[in-house]
């Protein structure tokens, strides 16, 4: 993608955290799908609207406006490529195994895009402020010597500030979108059906059913993923085949995800209109947290410092370059020395 790729289209303000390709699966003729909130109550409202957040995926660019190139990076390199997918899977028809990579891209995104990942990067944040500072200076210090064009302003206070604390947390996503795709590159992909509607969806879309029930990365040793596609059809993946890759979605299956697509949701939990709540989907008041020991454990992931990683993915190149321009941070060079390039 060339620079002027950003350019030929308006920017994009209304942001979807859940991918509206993904919840067509749950509208009804008129387009309208159903959300339940956390807080409680419920509403009825067009596809378009539901999931929005304004600049959500958004960042301060070189020119001190939003720039919308992840939001764009989504809708044209992982929601786009997957549509297909995503209408066979609601027919029952899984991922060609010589054909995965579109689904492991929209997993892997749906995994790391969600606003329940944000918030767990805000409480690293809190949590490991100390440290990051730490590491930061540490860099700087290792670096100084080819800084000479460094601008008159303090590298910790930068860093403290609001738009580099989202600059952050979004090359954080996109470094652990490349760390997701590279392990759903060896599952085995499935698709569970069901003559009656039974699933919903969430706003942390993809359901992690991990072996010891404990919290260990967006993906632990082991752990099968659920993703409704429709109220009844249910996406698989699974790192060793346990079935035919065109399963019978059952009862206990659709409670199973239900209940943990509930209990990991954010806010909000979709279905169609049609369609009463399952039981087991009830949201609690209480939105999940992270225990002190998983804050700890995702020290690595807190933050990706500018130029301290190499995109390996050409499209999630070009978007990490616009989050590490030296232009943002006033100091030219930086990046380069940094990463070599």
């Amino acid at each position: 993608m060339s620079d002027s790729f950003w350019i030929v289209r308006d920017r994009v303000r209304r942001q979807h955290t859940v991918p509206i390709v993904l919840l067509r699966g749950f509208v009804d003729e008129k387009n309208m799908v159903t959300v339940a909130r956390r807080s409680g109550g419920e509403f009825t409202t067009n596809v378009t609207n539901a999931s929005v957040r304004n600049d959500f995926y958004s960042f301060h660019g070189v020119d001190g406006n939003l720039d919308d190139a992840v939001e764009r990076w989504f809708a044209d390199q992982v929601e786009g490529p997957a549509a297909e997918s995503l209408r066979l899977a609601r027919a029952g028809i899984p991922p060609c195994v010589y054909a995965t990579v579109p689904m492991v891209r929209f997993v892997a995104a749906g995994l790391c895009r969600t606003p329940s990942v944000r918030a767990k990067m805000d409480e690293i944040d809190v949590a490991l402020w100390p440290q990051v500072a730490a590491q930061v200076l540490r860099r700087h210090e290792r670096l100084r010597g080819s800084m000479q064009d460094v601008a008159s302003v303090s590298l910790l206070d930068y860093v403290l500030t609001p738009q580099e604390e989202n600059r952050s947390r979004l090359r954080t996503m996109m470094r652990v979108f490349e760390e997701l795709a590279a392990i759903l590159t060896h599952y085995s992909w499935s698709v569970a059906t069901s003559a009656e509607p039974s699933l919903i969806t969430s706003d942390n879309a993809i359901a992690v059913d991990a072996r010891n029930g404990l919290w260990d990365g967006l993906v632990p040793p082991g752990a099968r993923l659920y993703m409704p596609v429709s109220p009844q059809a249910l996406l698989l993946a699974e790192p060793l085949p346990s079935g035919p890759i065109r399963r019978v979605l059952t009862p206990e299956l659709a409670t199973r995800v239900n209940q943990l697509l509930a209990s990991s949701a954010h806010e909000f939990v979709y279905r169609h209109p049609a369609m009463p709540l399952p039981n087991g989907a009830t949201l609690v008041p209480a939105t999940p947290t992270m225990s002190a020991a998983a804050t700890a454990a995702l020290h690595p992931s807190g933050r990706t410092t500018p130029g301290a990683y190499r995109a390996q993915d050409p499209t999630v190149a070009v978007v990490m370059d616009r989050l590490n321009s030296p232009e943002i941070f006033g100091w030219r060079g930086l990046s380069r020395a940094r990463t070599g390039r």
